[in-house]
């Protein structure tokens, strides 16, 4: 009879409280689901970002939340214009969020190579302690902001005296119909001047 008795306490214990938790979670109290925040950069080259002069984020929460979202770029902030979203519903949600490129991060975003951009979100959840969300993508580098600086017109070993030393592989390139593969290949401003002071071609 004890037994039986202590597993019908025990079974209405139970029953009781799953019965709060349902309450608490309908009326939002500190039973409901804990938020919990997902960050993903969804913008995937140099070229894109600049293009659009805002990052793509995908964020995506669970239970009702604010974000506090800011972008940055190794450790140099101020890039990106800070954003708050608030999702409001306890069901999983998910929204896409365009952070905007400051001047200064239009700027340094312009520079030749990849780039690794970060994205913090800051959230806190009623009741709850407050959490950081993270995410950071490298991004694909836009070759065409990296310029290839002009060849010197002489070679720098002995700029004095242009087209020496040679033979050089400075004055080649390359030339897969050859049998070496390379070609010779002389600026023209650097050849020696006929008669008329016009460079020999």
């Amino acid at each position: 009879m004890a037994a039986i008795a202590t597993a019908l306490l025990v079974a209405t214990a139970t029953a009781v409280s799953a019965a709060g938790i349902a309450q608490a979670e309908k009326h939002g109290g500190r039973h409901a689901h804990r938020g919990k925040v997902v960050l993903k950069v969804s913008t995937g080259s140099q070229r894109a970002l600049l293009h659009r002069q805002a990052l793509k984020v995908r964020v995506r929460a669970k239970g009702r939340v604010k974000v506090r979202l800011s972008g940055t770029l190794g450790k140099s902030g101020k890039l990106f214009r800070k954003k708050s979203i608030r999702f409001r519903k306890h069901r999983g949600q998910s929204r896409r969020v365009m952070l905007r490129l400051t001047k200064r991060g239009a700027r340094r975003l312009a520079s030749c190579g990849a780039q690794t951009v970060r994205v913090i979100g800051r959230y806190r959840k009623k009741h709850h302690r407050s959490g950081t969300a993270r995410a950071h993508r490298r991004l694909a580098a836009d070759t065409g902001l990296c310029a290839k600086p002009a060849r010197s017109t002489c070679n720098p070993l002995d700029p004095a005296i242009c087209l020496q030393p040679f033979p050089d592989d400075y004055y080649t390139r390359p030339d897969s119909s050859t049998a070496t593969g390379i070609r010779l290949d002389f600026p023209l401003a650097g050849m020696p001047p006929n008669k008329a002071g016009v460079p020999v071609d």
